[in-house]
């Protein structure tokens, strides 16, 4: 009588994928000599023996199994193998063929592709090339498999207007791509950030309902464009980096008790344009392209209540994103770290940056990633996490921010060699020694203060010759300015001249690069500063003229002033240095004053 062969088999899942049929035989063959091997599936095999007591004898002995990962099933019965006709009906529902006007109502809901039989070598870069003439794509997910270094051969394409997701779908739908037939379905929005992302960070344990959902939002709009600012440095990490330049406490900076020439206002915010300068300085010489930062986003402008919706949120770069508001001082090694404590089931061959660039004072780095997966989960696992006592904050970068950067240089695990940047790069931006010369005036921790900077006047002098003061005053200035152009004083924030600066246009017309005066428009002004503390703030960057505030009929300035230089330069200058600072808590908005027609 011979045996039912159905009894005498057993299922082997999580067998390591590269295993073939032979090599699952040499695996087996110590323990019981195996009839025969299928493979079902990558990872499934299933093994016959002669009898059902060899089978037995083999479910005795797998001890050694075990140990690999390898899961052992008895297969007397069909566990989840159905028969044929059941297998056919469950495939043909998998992809149920729809109708034209449904497939539309689909896409025109959400704007997103379904993408399947793509290539093993497809990259976001081909899908790019494929669906960017229909329109602008907001998002492209090719998911990976770390195991075999590929994608697994599907994928998904959102467009910023659903009506270019459709004409793509009419258009490409069964073409020939990468010697592929490509097939195209419509696809519902995208899921939203696995709730294990948030659950497993380290400072949710103690968090209520409200506050874990308060954080799983702000992961979730995370990438909305209106909440990016690149250079980003809070106060107390100026305040940080002060102390520890001067040896002073962060007390007496905030409290200014030794500061005798400005006020506390003044000096953090001149102290966080000489950090913004330092972390300029160092991604400039490390090959950043710094003036893709600077690049207005196309989306900028939308208002924050379209947060929610997936037209708002866009990849610029899919593989490479900023970390900011890291605390002073932080290293790669402790960035390296804090992604490996962060990511939830960290895998190194996906989740290690490939590119790392962290200035030695910390506060900002920059994260390059070989796989946009990798990046995609490493930039939602970040975004909002607390970290010592500051809250991490990442930022999409632009297309083509490291294009610039060479191949050895900073590359994980190999030497961090910086580049020289040319003379016409240094004149662009102020220099360490010229900031450090105004912070040191502004911090002096001297007895002594030089006689004509704390000169002080009667009310009753400076009314009377107060005109005559400004003209005489502008006059000097200006004669002087035409003798010798810029001539170069102990408080110069850059080398040379504007005129020497590099003529060549950029594709995209900055507010550096518009028509320069000698006049700026401050916008954007605390309503609690006044003209004295603007004057205190410029005046070190240049060859300061004059100062000023429109006021209200009812009292108060109206959150703009006009500050005029001596010259272009000087106040190029200006606006290099204190682009990106804030002033109690305002980020100032400078532009040349535009010239009336």
């Amino acid at each position: 009588m011979t045996e039912n062969p159905k009894s005498c088999r057993v299922l082997l899942k999580k067998v390591p994928v590269k295993y073939n049929i032979g090599d699952v035989k040499k695996l087996l063959k110590p323990l019981v000599r195996p009839k025969g091997v299928n493979i079902l599936k990558r990872g499934i095999f299933v093994v016959y023996f002669q009898t059902e007591n060899k089978k037995l004898q083999f479910l005795d002995n797998i001890e050694s199994l075990v140990k690999l990962g390898i899961d052992v099933f008895d297969y007397s019965e069909d566990l989840w193998i159905n028969d044929t006709e059941e297998s056919g009906k469950k495939a043909s529902s998998a992809f149920p063929k729809l109708a034209e006007n449904e497939s539309k109502n689909l896409i025109m809901d959400t704007g997103r592709l379904f993408l399947r039989n793509l290539s093993f070598r497809t990259t976001e870069s081909d899908l790019t090339k494929l669906f960017s003439p229909f329109g602008q794509i907001t998002d492209i997910n090719l998911p990976f498999d770390p195991s075999l270094k590929r994608n697994k051969g599907i994928g998904f394409v959102t467009f910023m207007f659903p009506q270019d997701a459709f004409a793509a779908f009419k258009k490409l739908d069964k073409i020939n791509f990468n010697e592929r037939l490509l097939h195209i379905l419509p696809s519902k929005e995208s899921p939203s950030t696995d709730n294990s992302v948030t659950d497993r960070s380290a400072n949710t344990q103690f968090m209520s309902t409200f506050q874990r959902k308060y954080l799983f939002d702000l992961k979730e709009k995370s990438s909305v464009a209106y909440n990016w600012n690149a250079l980003f440095v809070n106060t107390d990490a100026v305040a940080t980096y002060l102390s520890h330049r001067f040896n002073v406490s962060k007390e007496e900076i905030y409290s200014g008790k030794n500061n005798k020439i400005s006020s506390s206002n003044v000096l953090i915010t001149q102290g966080q344009a000489a950090l913004v300068t330092d972390l300029k300085n160092y991604l400039q010489d490390s090959g950043v392209d710094l003036s893709l930062l600077e690049e207005p986003s196309v989306i900028t402008k939308r208002d924050k209540s379209q947060a929610d919706s997936c037209l708002t949120k866009r990849v610029l770069s899919g593989t490479t994103f900023l970390l900011k508001n890291l605390p002073v001082g932080t290293d790669s090694e402790q960035v390296l770290t804090l992604i490996k404590t962060k990511i939830p089931n960290y895998d190194e061959t996906v989740h290690k940056p490939k590119t790392l660039i962290c200035p030695p004072i910390g506060v900002t780095a920059i994260l390059e990633f070989e796989h946009s997966q990798g990046a995609k989960s490493a930039y939602t696992s970040l975004a909002y996490e607390k970290y010592h006592d500051n809250l991490l904050m990442v930022h999409w970068a632009p297309e083509g921010l490291l294009k610039m950067h060479s191949k050895n240089q900073n590359e994980i695990g190999g030497k961090s060699n910086r580049t020289t940047a040319t003379d016409s790069e240094l004149v662009t931006m102020p220099t360490h020694d010229e900031m450090r010369l105004i912070l040191e005036e502004n911090i002096a921790m001297r007895n002594e203060i030089d006689a004509e900077k704390v000169r002080v006047k009667s009310e009753d002098d400076e009314k009377v010759s107060k005109l005559s003061k400004d003209y005489g005053r502008k006059t000097a200035l200006k004669r002087k300015a035409q003798e010798s152009k810029v001539e170069e004083n102990e408080f110069s924030v850059i080398t040379e001249p504007a005129e020497a600066l590099p003529t060549e246009a950029p594709k995209k017309k900055s507010k550096l690069d518009m028509d320069p005066v000698s006049t700026l428009h401050i916008k954007n002004i605390p309503f609690q500063a006044n003209e004295e503390e603007l004057k205190q703030l410029f005046s070190p960057s240049g060859d300061l003229i004059d100062v000023r505030m429109p006021k209200k009929p009812a009292g108060g300035h109206r959150g703009f002033a006009f500050i005029e230089f001596v010259n272009t330069a000087a106040a190029r200058k200006a606006m290099e240095t204190f682009s990106e600072t804030h002033f109690l808590g305002r980020r100032l908005r400078i532009e040349y004053l535009k010239k009336s027609k």
